[in-house]
């Protein structure tokens, strides 16, 4: 890989660290990130231009509590406690 950059919910793309073969890192400051549901994309770009990109998303609680959100049918991503 030429460079890997990630984005954290949809804001401006940074630079990740090259730390092995296929090992990428950089830093995510747990204290900056509100409570509720975060996506993180990260994208691979080659020597050639190709490009590879992957997405997950987590939720932050850093009250210590944590309370699932119910699967039910349409899908609630929150509740009047989050």
């Amino acid at each position: 890989m030429a460079r890997v950059e990630a984005c954290l919910d949809g804001g401006e793309w940074f630079p990740m660290e090259r730390t092995g073969d296929c090992e990428w890192r950089c830093p995510l400051l747990g204290t900056r990130l509100a409570k509720g549901e975060h996506k993180l994309e990260s994208r691979a770009i080659d020597e050639q231009g190709g490009v590879g990109n992957h997405a997950i998303a987590f939720h932050v609680d850093r009250s210590g509590r944590y309370t699932a959100v119910p699967r039910v049918r349409p899908e609630t991503t929150h509740t009047k406690f989050c």
